[in-house]
């Protein structure tokens, strides 16, 4: 496990306990609560989740908004490296994660679990492979502007100087771009929750989802109905399915 003092992503001030954090430029209304969201159907959230996408691509890390969308955790997204996206094969593999242990401290240590630790292949998602080669040549031509002064690098979301944000920074982002792409704010974990709305409404396989989505099967099959064994492939492809049936 690696440690690193971040304050990414904008101002800093301390909090009410003398901790410093990331402050938004505006007011950031409450997310909607965990039942409130679940209950919305596939009628409601797949419009939304279009309109999102939507305004995220045109966002600097469209990229990581796009993965986030396509289900993976924050720490998932945080943590990957560049090593870790083919480009080619249009995959990008889970290998670590990177998640807040303080105020002010973030930790890189390996992922959730071991079925946490996977390769998705997210090339026939719409827009992925170009945000991800436009996001990798902005941050070698930011490298090239700044040249000592830029960060390690090395992280598929960075600043444009080179330093990873904070976790909750990439949070409260991504209530900002709900906010301006006119949709409900909600936590940024609910995309996953988003996301199984959308493939069960497809018809895949509850255990297929849980593969993407690296949960245990176990917990998947306390929530869901017992379903056969699929691939990540199949996933993939349902996904992008449903993104280009709702007008991405």
């Amino acid at each position: 496990m690696t440690r690193e003092r971040r304050l990414g992503f904008g101002d800093v001030r301390p909090t009410s306990r003398g901790a410093r954090g990331p402050v938004l430029n505006d007011a950031s209304p409450p997310p909607k609560s965990d039942d409130a969201e679940r209950a919305r159907t596939v009628r409601d959230v797949m419009p939304e989740a279009a309109t999102f996408r939507a305004r995220a691509t045109a966002d600097r890390l469209a990229a990581a908004w796009l993965l986030s969308l396509a289900g993976l955790r924050r720490s998932e997204v945080l943590g990957l490296r560049w090593e870790d996206v083919d480009l080619e094969a249009g995959t990008v593999t889970i290998a670590r994660g990177r998640v807040a242990v303080t105020a002010t401290m973030d930790a890189v240590d390996d992922p959730k679990s071991k079925r946490s630790a996977r390769t998705l292949p997210v090339g026939d998602l719409p827009g992925v492979t170009a945000a991800l080669r436009a996001l990798r040549k902005r941050q070698a031509e930011e490298r090239l502007a700044l040249g000592a002064a830029y960060g390690p690098g090395g992280f598929l979301v960075v600043d444009e100087m080179g330093r990873p944000p904070r976790p909750e920074a990439y949070s409260d982002a991504f209530r900002r771009l709900c906010r301006e792409a006119g949709v409900p704010s909600i936590r940024l974990h609910e995309t996953r929750h988003t996301l199984v709305t959308t493939l069960r409404a497809a018809g895949l396989p509850d255990d297929e989802i849980a593969k993407w989505l690296g949960h245990s099967v176990a917990v998947m099959l306390s929530t869901y109905a017992r379903a056969l064994p699929g691939s990540n492939e199949r996933t993939g492809s349902a996904i992008a399915a449903a993104w280009a049936a709702s007008g991405s």
